[in-house]
């Protein structure tokens, strides 16, 4: 089974009710995008069209775009109307596709209630959250009950990266993607560890993108810094490294070096494949290209998601 785990859906009557609130669908960081979200992408097909073209058994996609810039209200309706709207897409093509749910993070309370009912439905097999949320870090201690249920549901997050708050500083040339992507994914990371969420909350997975967005090279100045800090080491009770060894990393560099990297560090159960699809037209070629053995680039290929979300 190959398995598809960082791909992005585009819901058409999450378009319709974001344009009668007033601003484009694509609305979070629209500054900053190179070109609109084009109409076949809203089409309920086109994802699978392109996996049936790329041979791919199964995706898990997160909805494209999310409810940050809205109101909290807004949030609460649109996260709603975007799950029922994609548990209808993959109930529609069961043997295809699995969702990860969306939160209204602006609204704590009402984030904990859509927890609660997404659990009940075998679709959703985990959450989407940004690497910061409205500017925000998911550490923030504001979210500390929506870390508590994911932990009492053992709910896998996947996380993706947001726009960072200097993003008006990096418009040239799609620099706020880019570069800007990867430094929110790790500032996201650091804070996590650093207030001690993965300490009090041991009970989930965490799956990081872009093949952990260079987390690894920081990890020397991180666990050093990490066991000098008084407040730190009163919020964790091992080095800092051992908490990024938990994560999954999805391949979402498509580049051999980091991938054999996190394959060495944190094994090769620890990697699962994506494409980042519609954004990025990858197919499998650059997993299989690789000097790995057999399986272990089936594990990545597609092993290791079918465990971790309960696919097989």
């Amino acid at each position: 089974m190959n398995v598809d785990v960082h791909a992005h859906a585009f819901g058409a009557k999450f378009r319709a009710a974001a344009e009668a609130i007033g601003g484009s669908a694509g609305r979070a960081g629209e500054e900053f995008r190179e070109r609109p979200y084009p109409d076949e992408w809203f089409s309920p097909d086109n994802a699978l069209r392109d996996m049936d073209a790329k041979g791919f058994d199964m995706r898990i996609v997160s909805h494209s775009p999310d409810v940050a810039p809205y109101t909290p209200a807004e949030q609460v309706d649109l996260a709603r109307l975007i799950n029922d709207e994609m548990i209808e897409l993959a109930r529609a093509h069961p043997d295809r596709l699995r969702l990860l749910a969306s939160l209204p993070f602006g609204d704590v309370e009402a984030s904990v209630k859509e927890l609660e009912r997404m659990a009940g439905a075998k679709e959703m097999v985990g959450v989407f959250m940004r690497s910061n949320i409205g500017g925000v870090s998911p550490a923030d201690p504001k979210f500390e009950p929506i870390w508590a249920k994911i932990d009492r549901l053992r709910m896998p997050v996947v996380e993706h990266p947001a726009y960072p708050r200097f993003a008006t500083e990096l418009k040239d040339n799609n620099n706020a993607v880019i570069m800007g992507y990867m430094f929110d994914t790790q500032m996201m990371l650091v804070r996590l560890i650093q207030a001690g969420i993965f300490e009090r909350y041991p009970n989930f997975p965490f799956v990081v993108a872009h093949t952990g967005a260079g987390i690894l090279d920081l990890l020397q100045r991180l666990d050093r810094s990490s066991a000098r800090n008084p407040n730190v080491k009163s919020k964790i009770s091992k080095p800092f490294s051992a908490y990024v060894k938990q994560f999954y990393f999805d391949t979402c560099t498509f580049f051999a070096p980091p991938l054999l990297m996190a394959h060495s560090y944190l094994g090769p159960d620890r990697l699962m494949f994506g494409t980042d699809y519609p954004f990025v037209d990858a197919n499998g070629d650059y997993i299989e290209a690789l000097p790995l053995s057999k399986s272990d680039k089936a594990a990545i290929m597609g092993g290791n998601a079918a465990r971790l979300f309960g696919l097989a």
